[in-house]
């Protein structure tokens, strides 16, 4: 039927991976001295998974109900009758895997001191990810939002843009216009995407491995830009031998 297909594909537009282990990438328990090594190996996880519109606000959540027609024998509009959003059921159940993710991999003494009183069922992922950040002794508001402004970018971009070095995000798609004439549209390369889901997987398992001293070496290259191979360079540069 036309409900369960919508429901189905609810459901797969919100994924559910309950069967990572999220301690073979968050390595530490959170306290407050350690947030930003735990907050960086979490948002690694979580953007593997493409989930990190859930906790970063750039894609809202569905609404929890929706109004459904209701007809006659003779299939005339009678009434609209209100029921639960499938769109919304799909996207809850995800988030609050995020939420266990998220609360599983605190210390107690975080948790009973500041994330305890958020776990509510009217509490998203989001919820509890802003007042980790908000909480923690280490993130003020002037590190939630760096100005890293002596930075030289030549340190990490190493060519200058051409339209042979610029990996394709995007790729034109032939598609006809009401007149019937062909044109193009820019669509989501899928070899992009499939690309970044697994490089972002990488980056986890490298970040995942690193002390907290070690993080300080390349924590400005957690961000979404940077590439595992760009945090393994960093890495060789720091830590490699010598070169003479």
């Amino acid at each position: 039927s036309s409900s369960s297909s919508s429901g189905s594909s609810s459901f797969s537009q919100y994924p559910h991976p309950s069967m990572i282990n999220v301690g073979n990438f968050v390595s530490v328990k959170l306290t407050r001295a350690n947030y930003p090594l735990w907050e960086a190996q979490m948002r690694c996880l979580i953007s593997s998974q493409d989930l990190l519109h859930f906790i970063d606000g750039s894609k809202e959540a569905p609404p929890q109900s929706i109004h459904v027609p209701v007809l006659d024998d003779a299939g005339y509009l009678i009434t609209k009758t209100k029921k639960e959003n499938p769109e919304y059921v799909a996207w809850r159940r995800t988030d609050k895997l995020l939420k266990g993710w998220i609360i599983g991999s605190l210390s107690e003494d975080y948790f009973l001191g500041i994330a305890g009183t958020l776990v509510s069922e009217s509490n998203t992922a989001r919820d509890i990810w802003t007042k980790l950040a908000i909480s923690s002794s280490s993130y003020s508001s002037f590190s939630q939002y760096p100005y890293p402004s002596k930075i030289n970018v030549g340190n990490f971009v190493s060519v200058k843009l051409t339209k042979a070095n610029y990996r394709p995000q995007w790729i034109d798609v032939p598609v006809l216009d009401d007149a019937g004439s062909e044109t193009t549209t820019k669509n989501d390369n899928p070899e992009y995407l499939a690309w970044t889901r697994t490089d972002k997987l990488l980056k986890g398992w490298i970040i995942g491995s690193l002390t907290e001293a070690c993080l300080g070496k390349v924590e400005n290259l957690v961000s979404e830009c940077y590439t595992a191979r760009d945090v393994w360079t960093e890495l060789e540069v720091w830590f490699g031998p010598p070169y003479f």
